[in-house]
């Protein structure tokens, strides 16, 4: 443990945390230069998450996110990214840029660590090493973000899990209407188990490495607001061992995947904007399956985003899912599209946050080409005292293996908590409830988890 983290210190002082970067990735328009990450359409879906997001099956706190910028547009401010200035950390400065730091240590318990019926339970550490070095200028930005984590069981050592990530990002300003953003990312992750799509029984977590590159151009002229993006990912698997000590390659699921987006939208007065966009993916996998895996997606989405209402921000969009499988024996799949990320300022002291999105996934069993994974979360941040935060959420998630009669059902919900003890310290606890019922496969895959932790993260 003492040789991985003296690693991480050296590969994320100069990377860095996702989550100061999702935290200043909202739908509101910042005042001055900041990056921009790449949003939909022609976002593919990635195996684990987004680029750095990472071992969802424990949900690691940043201490880094604490602050929000201001804005020229928005009215409000979310509670988890509202100023507090007597414990925000300061950073530090590197000539034009911001050097942010953070390190985590968290205990928890895990009451069934295989994610099988009537699995074994065991207790585990969580470190985490993130870093954000982001410019401070009049024009244009630069960021460079990393995290690396480690998690250790005390018992079940097949279940230990090393994970990183590197990304940087820029946004070059064009004109005061016009923008480039660029974003390039690596990562080795795992497959999160504690989900309603990945049905697999392993011994071993599923790990993969992704790697991605993105790039998106966006103008604005009048009220009229234009989109373009395209975008590059290869995503590797490696073999796995199943509950029964049999080791089985998982190259069939490596993939490559190409995709184009666009997007016209309508500025009204107060700031909303309407929207249709449409994005085409192209999924190859180099090795031949049976079934075929390689497909053509196409999504189409209409909707509003950014401040729709002074107190509502965000992004609801519904739309059609079209995807062609090259495979002749897989039949086409029509379905409704979705996708909400919503922020609702009910007082100043609560937040409520909607997310409800519609995807195709590779599938976690090689007998299915992909899986239609519909997610919907619905949580709550409360300012309970100004430096002690609670979010309560509940969670669904259903996962349909295409061209198999066979769906998974995942509800869920849990208690996350965070203390600002000081500019440097945090506490944190959360504990988390999962329920996945299957339906048409094998036994055991149906399972009941619960995840406990306690923590503390320092910060620059």
């Amino acid at each position: 443990m003492r040789t991985l983290l003296a690693g991480c210190c050296v590969a994320a002082v100069c990377l860095a945390s996702s989550s100061v970067a999702s935290a200043q990735d909202t739908q509101q328009r910042p005042s001055g230069p900041s990056t921009v990450r790449l949003p939909p359409p022609g976002a593919p879906s990635s195996p684990g998450g987004s680029a750095l997001t990472f071992g969802a099956e424990y949900d690691q706190d940043s201490a880094l996110v604490t602050t929000s910028r201001p804005t020229e547009t928005t009215r409000g401010v979310t509670v988890i990214r509202r100023r507090r200035p007597d414990f925000d950390p300061v950073g530090s400065r590197i000539a034009g840029f911001r050097l942010d730091a953070g390190a985590s240590l968290q205990a928890g318990v895990d009451t069934n660590v295989y994610r099988v019926d009537d699995g074994p339970s065991d207790i585990f550490a969580l470190a985490q090493v993130d870093a954000a070095l982001r410019s401070d200028w009049s024009r244009h930005a630069v960021e460079v973000a990393g995290v690396v984590r480690h998690r250790q069981f005390a018992s079940e050592t097949l279940r230990d899990l090393t994970t990183y990530g590197i990304e940087a990002q820029g946004q070059f300003d064009v004109s005061p209407r016009a923008q480039l953003n660029a974003e390039i990312s690596h990562r080795r992750d795992a497959r999160d188990q504690f989900s309603a799509e990945d049905v697999a029984l392993v011994l071993r977590p599923v790990r993969f490495a992704e790697s991605r590159a993105r790039i998106q151009g966006r103008y604005e002229t009048g009220r009229v607001v234009l989109s373009a993006n395209g975008g590059y990912s290869h995503v590797d698997f490696q073999a796995r061992a199943t509950l029964d000590g049999v080791e089985q390659s998982l190259r069939d699921r490596d993939y490559d995947s190409y995709s184009l987006g666009g997007q016209v939208g309508y500025r009204f007065p107060r700031g909303a904007v309407a929207f249709v966009s449409a994005s085409r993916e192209w999924r190859r996998h180099p090795f031949d399956a049976v079934p075929g895996r390689d497909a053509d997606v196409l999504e189409v989405l209409t909707g509003v985003e950014s401040e729709i209402t002074p107190l509502l921000f965000g992004r609801i969009a519904v739309g059609y899912l079209q995807t062609d499988f090259r495979d002749p024996a897989v039949a086409p799949r029509d379905t409704f599209a979705i996708d909400t990320r919503l922020d609702y300022l009910v007082t100043e002291l609560t937040t409520v946050r909607l997310t409800a999105r519609r995807t195709l996934r590779d599938a976690a069993l090689l007998v299915a080409p992909a899986t239609l994974v519909t997610n919907v979360r619905l949580a709550a941040d409360h300012e309970l005292l100004r430096n002690l935060i609670v979010t309560p959420h509940v969670q669904y998630e259903k996962a349909d293996l295409v061209d198999r009669d066979q769906s998974a059902d995942l509800v869920g919900g849990g208690l996350d908590t965070r203390w600002l003890i000081n500019r440097r310290l945090r506490g944190t606890m959360s504990l988390n409830y999962r329920s996945r019922t299957t339906g048409n496969f094998p036994s055991g895959r149906d399972f009941q988890a619960f995840v406990g932790m306690v923590g503390v993260s320092v910060v620059l």
